[in-house]
């Protein structure tokens, strides 16, 4: 909480507030949660880039939210993404200010002094409930990317509402499998949120790399789409690496094969199964339970979320 109150104060002293979007691309790493907390309290609004958007993509992204400012990597890969951020600042008006993570390069802001640089900066009163939270952009299967804006009082009651569902308590540990730029990573981060949970990172994803954060991390709840669990499965990774800390493993993204479900239910010597469909739109929709068949969650995806119809 110090860390984000910091970077909130940091944020209001470059000029953004109430209702300005800020774009994100960072690997799942603290200073990723540290920032979408800091942008939650002064009413700023986040917008996920995925890590493996180039200028084309994030161009559109950043132009069309009308962007004040850009969280971003250095470098991620072989993508230079903090010089993609200042070519994009000379082409959309609205873009003032890149914050960079690691190596800083020339005009730009230093993600990690802005963290720890505390002003005395009043942060003013908490957003409220209808305010606006996320800008969301769909993945595009069946048309072109579409812009989502939710509030607060959506996303955050769905994942309320949901943490009993899931039996999530504080001494829970969270772990997700895919990057936070997606909505479905985001809803594990909204629960730890209201339960207390721990959230446990995942920078990047390999198989290897899920497996031996399961094995060290002791995760008690994962969320994953059906590929990595498929990756993990086909390279046997499942039987050589200690699975007995999770007692439930969500799976939503993709249409999940029954067979996957069952195969990794069988691997899972303490725990269960669920599955969730969800949508950029919504977050979580409908999902089974830990306390369903596994035969339930292998072939449906559940019932409604409380106060979905």
């Amino acid at each position: 909480k110090d860390c984000s109150d910091c970077l909130a104060r940091s944020l209001l002293n470059l000029g953004i507030g109430t209702g300005d979007v800020v774009g994100i691309q960072l690997l799942n790493r603290p200073e990723y949660l540290i920032a979408h907390l800091a942008l939650a309290r002064i009413g700023a609004v986040l917008t996920t880039i995925h890590a493996s958007y180039r200028l084309a993509e994030m161009e559109v992204l950043l132009a069309h939210g009308s962007a004040r400012a850009v969280i971003c990597e250095n470098q991620i890969r072989d993508h230079n993404a903090a010089e993609v951020a200042l070519e994009l600042r000379s082409r959309i008006p609205s873009l003032e200010h890149v914050i960079v993570f690691g190596e800083r390069i020339s005009n730009t802001l230093d993600l990690d002094r802005l963290i720890v640089d505390d002003s005395a900066t009043e942060l003013g009163s908490i957003p409220e409930p209808t305010d606006p939270f996320l800008l969301l952009y769909t993945s595009g299967t069946s048309d072109r990317p579409k812009a989502v804006a939710h509030n607060f009082e959506a996303m955050l009651s769905n994942a309320r509402l949901s943490v009993p569902e899931f039996d999530v308590t504080a001494e829970d540990v969270i772990l997700a499998a895919g990057p936070y730029s997606h909505l479905y990573a985001l809803l594990g981060v909204h629960m730890a949120f209201w339960s207390g949970a721990t959230n446990l990172l995942l920078e990047s994803y390999s198989p290897s790399l899920l497996a031996d954060t399961i094995a060290h991390g002791r995760p008690s709840v994962m969320l994953a789409v059906p590929a990595h669990i498929a990756a993990c499965l086909n390279d046997g990774l499942f039987d050589v690496r200690d699975m007995s800390s999770l007692r439930l493993v969500i799976v939503a993204g993709s249409a999940v094969p029954p067979n996957l479900m069952r195969e990794l239910d069988r691997k899972l010597p303490n725990g269960t199964v669920s599955q969730l469909w969800g949508m950029t739109e919504m977050q979580a929709g409908i999902y089974t339970r830990p306390g369903d068949d596994v035969e339930v969650a292998a072939t449906t995806a559940g019932r409604p979320a409380p106060g979905v119809e």
